[in-house]
């Protein structure tokens, strides 16, 4: 009681006190507890943070989920008890301790609180007077108290030791963790009390894969649960599946959330556009990591494989190319600006993928520019890929000059001259510049007319001229441009342009639908007869040309024959691939066929070689003379044999025969040196045949001449050969040639039908008012049917000096060989 009752007068004196010295008194109190309690918590710091050491370093997670839980549990209860039993052993502090700390901090030799709450022990007025300035000393004094700072780390050397080992054991251990630190904290205090409470429950089902964007052309990609690097294209889409958990899990990395599938089972969809650790957490656990790293799709590179430049034809352009994409280069582009005018519109042209998009693409387009304004000139030509993802990539300008067709006709040269130099014009603001393009424009067309080119022609290049004169506009109207290639054509080529231009639409109209997918299998066979019609009517107009002329028909600036042979089984091939429905074999066909169908619509009529021509003439006239003097040879055997066979002797009819003999012996020397052995061996059977008819022996002289006679027809038929293989048989094509090895073809004869009775050289019935039947009743044969019809030949020549048949039969013969 008497504590009691001295507390409670304490305090009721101490509510006298100044409100500075109460808070001073509490902070000094504060003070005590706190350098009271900081040794009590060091004991169970120390066993947290050596397990938190241990955690950075990742040794707990090692041993398992179950194992980890119990270590957990262990050292939080370790620390706890620790800091309980510290704590239970505090002697806490009271006022008299927090006076006397005041005191001590401030140096002072008496408590000033205790002095403030003492009382007087006398009443009176002079003690009275003495204790109130008494009590004004003290505060006074008051004014110096001072706290001071706590003092924690005031302990023996060992103590501190450990203190600062445990420190800097951390810092160590955070350094050696880096990045690792907060994931690996993470999983070590994972803690899961039902592991403590009974057996393990089943590990989470997790599926996790990711599904490439659709440029990439990548299956899907099944994920690990634990993956280090995993490299994926950027615009990928992770979807994850967690079974077997009764909350929704957690991906670090990702703001997606799950949604549930059923009571147990939770999905997420992402797409993942940047890089980085992605952990799967659920149930207390981590249940899976994945480090990946997004690539992001880089444009496809192109480049010229080669500088571009003329094929092997001389005027289609070679264009040499390739291209690399991370995933697939889907298409490719040629673009070129005429140099000198890089502000016109610029000359685009789709190269053709080989074998369709793919990561890696070398080609070659070859392509027919030539009747291209810009052909012959320079040109700054580049190239662009595109990918699947819509990204472009781009080549460096390289300067080109487009391949020109060669003309030969020196009026074709002039006029494409004019129009090279149009082209290249910035304009014709001009006047003087205007007058002269126009006055070597008329001055072309009149020499022209008067060389004997056709109006057809020439009036066109008047009007071009006149219209360039009149118009005042600044830039050349495109419309003269094409009008002085149709005029150049047209001196080249003559009539045969304008089935030449037939025949490249024809060509386009089925390339562009074989390019397509939407023609069906009846619309392209009814494109590849129409060209084929088309290439049909030109050779007929070819012919034609060249039989009016007197020329021959000419490929290409060295003259060189076409090939029929060669276009027939390209043709047959694009047929076959028709009727077996084959879309990729047409397209194949159709790309074997375009350079032989250029080469066609290219073709020309030349003036041959006197000399070829003279040497021709000479052989025609002496095939003539062989069939006559094979004529007359037939006769003189006819009357020998008779003779020999009535058994009566003609002396006078002998000797007649004898000097016709003598005469065709004559004429037969004479042709040997131009025809060959064969005449020579004709004119020695026709001398012993001679001589035997002077001496009236029919039978021999008849042995004789027969034999004259076979030797007459194999020098006919070498001659024939000889005339077959020159040039300007069929006009300057190669009939059933091939590809040169002998392997000829036929034209393709199925699906037409003739309505006006007329045909093409190949048999073809031409359309209404179309071209001439150059021979329309005759087909011309390949190689294997020319030598069956020389076979026939042959024997009806072996049988026409077979004197065991009947006259009817002889004299039917020799209608036959008539025109032979």
């Amino acid at each position: 009681m008497a504590d009691r009752d001295g507390r409670r007068d304490r305090l009721t004196r101490a509510t006298h006190l100044p409100r500075r010295l109460i808070r001073w008194a509490r902070v000094a109190r504060a003070v005590l507890v706190f350098e009271a309690v900081w040794p009590v918590i060091w004991p169970p710091l120390g066993l947290w943070a050596v397990y938190l050491c241990v955690a950075l370093l990742g040794l707990p997670q090692r041993l398992g989920i179950a194992v980890n839980s119990i270590l957990v549990f262990v050292d939080v209860l370790a620390g706890l008890v620790a800091l309980g039993i510290g704590i239970a052993r505090i002697r806490w502090p009271d006022e008299r301790d927090a006076q006397a700390r005041l005191t001590r901090a401030s140096g002072l030799k008496h408590d000033p609180i205790a002095a403030l709450l003492d009382s007087p022990a006398q009443t009176d007025a002079d003690s009275d007077l003495l204790w109130r300035a008494h009590r004004a000393r003290v505060l006074a004094s008051t004014r110096r108290l001072r706290v001071g700072m706590p003092w924690p780390w005031r302990t023996t050397p060992g103590r501190f030791a450990f203190r600062g080992g445990i420190l800097a054991a951390l810092i160590l251990c955070l350094w050696l963790a880096g990045p690792m630190a907060q994931p690996r904290l993470t999983n070590a205090f994972t803690f899961n009390p039902l592991l403590l409470l009974g057996p393990p429950a089943p590990p989470p089902g997790i599926t996790a894969w990711v599904t490439p964007p659709p440029y990439t052309g990548r299956p899907p990609v099944l994920l690990p649960a634990h993956a280090d690097s995993v490299t994926l294209p950027k615009g990928s889409r992770l979807t994850v599946t967690v079974s077997g958990v009764t909350r929704a899990p957690q991906l670090d990395g990702l703001a997606a959330r799950f949604h549930a599938l059923d009571a147990d089972s939770f999905q997420m969809e992402s797409t993942l556009d940047q890089s980085g650790l992605f952990v799967l957490r659920g149930r207390g656990e981590s249940l899976a990591r994945w480090q990946i790293i997004i690539q992001p799709d880089v444009p496809p590179i192109i480049g010229f494989a080669g500088l571009p430049g003329p094929d092997s034809d001389g005027y289609s352009l070679r264009l040499p190319w390739h291209a690399v994409d991370d995933y697939a280069v889907v298409s490719a582009h040629m673009t070129a600006h005429l140099i000198g005018h890089l502000t016109a519109p610029g000359l685009s042209l789709t190269l053709a993928m080989p074998d369709g998009p793919a990561p890696k693409v070398d080609g070659v387009q070859v392509t027919d520019l030539s009747a291209n304004p810009w052909a012959g000139l320079p040109v700054s030509m580049q190239l662009d890929a595109e990918d699947a993802a819509g990204q472009t990539g781009r080549s460096t300008a390289e300067t080109v000059v487009l391949p020109e067709r060669r003309f030969i006709d020196p009026y074709a040269r002039r006029v494409i001259a004019i129009r090279k130099g149009l082209v290249q014009m910035t304009g014709l603001r001009d006047r003087d510049q205007r007058v002269a393009v126009v006055r070597s424009i008329l001055d072309t067309a009149a020499t022209a007319s008067l060389a004997g080119k056709k109006a057809s022609a020439t009036l066109p290049l008047f009007g071009a001229g006149w219209q360039l004169l009149r118009d005042r506009q600044a830039q050349v109207p495109a419309d003269i441009i094409d009008t002085l290639w149709q005029v150049a054509l047209h001196f080249e080529q003559g009539d045969a342009a304008d089935t030449a231009q037939s025949l490249n639409q024809a060509e386009k109209a089925l390339q562009n639908a074989l390019q397509g997918n939407g023609a069906s299998a009846a619309e392209l066979t009814k494109l590849m007869q129409q060209m084929q019609s088309a290439i049909l009517q030109h050779l007929s107009t070819l012919m034609q040309m060249a039989q009016h002329q007197g020329g021959q028909i000419q490929v290409g600036s060295a003259g060189k024959p076409f090939d029929l042979g060669q276009l027939a089984q390209q043709l047959q091939a694009m047929q076959a691939a028709a009727k077996a429905g084959d879309i990729n074999a047409m397209r194949q066909a159709m790309a074997q066929l375009q350079q032989s169908l250029a080469q066609l619509a290219q073709a020309r009529i030349a003036q041959p070689d006197p000399k070829q021509m003279a040497a021709r003439a000479q052989a025609e006239k002496d095939l003539g003379s062989l069939q006559q003097m094979m004529k007359t040879q037939a006769q003189l055997l006819d009357r020998s044999t008779s003779r020999a066979e009535s058994g009566s002797p003609d002396p006078a009819g002998q000797q007649k025969d004898a000097a016709a003999q003598a005469a065709l012996q004559r004429a037969a020397k004479a042709m040997a040196g131009r025809v060959g052995p064969g005449m020579t061996a004709a004119g020695q059977s026709m001398g012993q045949a001679a001589q035997q008819l002077g001496q009236g022996q029919d039978a021999p002289a008849g042995q004789a001449q027969s034999q004259a006679l076979q030797a007459l027809q194999q020098a006919a038929n070498a001659l024939g050969r000889q005339l077959s293989s020159q040039p300007g048989q069929g006009g300057g094509f190669e009939i059933g040639a091939g590809n040169g090895q002998g392997q000829g073809g036929e034209m393709p004869l199925d699906g037409f039908s003739s309505g006006n009775g007329l045909t093409d050289p190949l048999g073809r019935p031409l359309a209404n008012g179309q071209g001439v039947s150059y021979g329309a009743d005759i087909r011309l044969p390949d190689g294997l049917q020319q030598a069956r019809l020389r076979a026939i030949l042959q024997e009806l020549r072996s049988k026409a000096g077979d004197l065991s048949l009947s006259p009817g039969e002889l004299d039917y013969i020799e209608r036959l060989l008539q025109p032979f």
